[in-house]
């Protein structure tokens, strides 16, 4: 009994050193003023228990690594899909959330030559998992939209509206040659305030625990990586299908005006889905897969949108530096500026900075562009019938912008 209570008490001393002592020196001369106030507390006795206990810690974490190296190995080897079977991929994320843990843990002591040793090889471990939950997040945002009716094959939700079109209708009834088979036919989209779920409600909250894991783990980047890839290639897919053709700045300037008034109003429709529909579902899509990692949410939707946008806004460049009748000019620009006084921003502190951004650029430009108009000969003569808004209107019309309201259409 009196040998339990000293060693209990040797124990107490060694953990009085080892949390007071900051450094190897410190926690030396600690054990010293122990040895000195009681023969107990020997050198040889602190020493040797220090040892052992450290021995023993070090045999733990390697224990500890051999059983998670054993599961993640058979994970990383599987054929099939881990999240085929919720029991494996629950088991799969405990054994990631259990390795993440003790990195944590030990960290502080990886100065430590044996421990330094076994963190080298919990990374490395860390890194395989990585590898194959990353695998399998592409591989169930690819089969969540397949299972949705979302793939480039086929059409679903608000993608199955189509743009009233004769030479559509033309197509149908030559596809048909007479016969009596019924194809169904959506009708168009007339409501634009709608939110369109991409995946299922499931898939989404595994892609968000899978995603957890990586972003906790330091692997962010990949994480975003994978799902800007997979997201981006969807929406390019449906702005394909609402018909907007990727052209450049040659071939629209060199379309006939009467093609190219066709084409502006296949891209008005096709900006209105996009900007008040298709966007917006990205959107939240990103902030419930990336929930409660933000930059990672607006960094993987920056990636998505990018190249779409930079489509429509390249086409409406093309436009606009591209026509030299003034008629045909404005027509156009008014058409735009029907388009975006439907956007959205909710955040109330970035639509006021955005506001002012834009009065600062548009504002000095609008007023020199007018005192040039003016000066265009006989076209300036009359620049009342081409020129419908003063500066004070330019103003109104910015400070109305963003509320996705039909005021800055009149």
């Amino acid at each position: 009994m009196a040998e339990n209570g000293e060693e209990k008490l040797l124990a107490v001393a060694r953990h009085i050193a080892k949390t007071l002592g900051h450094n190897e020196s410190m926690a030396d001369d600690i054990l010293q003023i122990f040895s000195n106030f009681d023969g107990r507390f020997s050198r040889e006795k602190l020493a040797e228990g220090q040892a052992g206990e450290d021995g023993s810690g070090v045999a733990t974490l390697e224990r500890a690594l051999n059983s998670i190296d054993g599961q993640i190995s058979r994970f990383v080897a599987a054929d099939q899909p881990i999240w085929a079977d919720p029991a494996d991929s629950a088991a799969f994320l405990d054994t990631i959330d259990e390795l993440v843990a003790i990195i944590r843990e030990w960290s502080p002591m990886a100065s430590e030559k044996p421990i330094g040793i076994c963190l080298t090889r919990a990374d490395d471990m860390m890194q395989q998992a990585m590898f194959r939950i990353e695998e399998e997040f592409r591989s169930l945002m690819e089969r969540g939209a397949e299972s949705f009716g979302l793939n480039p094959q086929g059409d679903a939700g608000a993608m199955n509206h189509r743009f009233d079109s004769e030479e559509e209708e033309d197509d149908d009834r030559d596809f048909n040659n007479g016969d009596d088979i019924q194809i169904p036919v959506a009708q168009p989209l007339t409501d634009y305030d709608l939110i369109i779920d991409a995946l299922p409600s499931a898939t989404i909250n595994d892609l968000h625990e899978m995603a957890k894991r990586m972003l906790g783990a330091g692997f962010g980047k990949a994480c975003s990586h994978v799902y800007s890839s997979c997201r981006r290639e969807f929406l390019e897919e449906s702005m394909s299908r609402l018909g907007l053709q990727k052209l450049s700045i040659e071939e629209v300037h060199k379309m006939p005006w009467q093609e190219l008034e066709d084409e502006i109003d296949r891209w008005i429709k096709a900006a209105n889905v996009a900007l008040r529909i298709l966007f917006p579902s990205e959107r939240r899509l990103c902030d419930r897969v990336f929930f409660g990692f933000s930059s990672a949410a607006d960094l993987s939707f920056m990636e998505v949108c990018r190249g779409s946008t930079i489509q429509l806004l390249n086409f409406a460049d093309a436009i606009a530096i591209g026509s030299r009748s003034p008629e045909r000019l404005f027509k156009v620009l008014d058409e735009i500026c029907k388009v975006h006084s439907t956007w959205v921003v909710f955040d109330e502190q970035l639509k006021e900075e955005l506001k002012i951004s834009l009065a600062r650029l548009l504002v000095p430009a609008y007023g020199s562009f007018i005192g040039r108009f003016q000066n265009l000969g006989d076209i300036g003569k009359n620049a009342d019938k081409y020129i419908k808004y003063g500066v004070e209107d330019i103003e109104a019309r910015i400070n109305e912008l963003f509320k996705g309201t039909t005021t800055g259409r009149k």
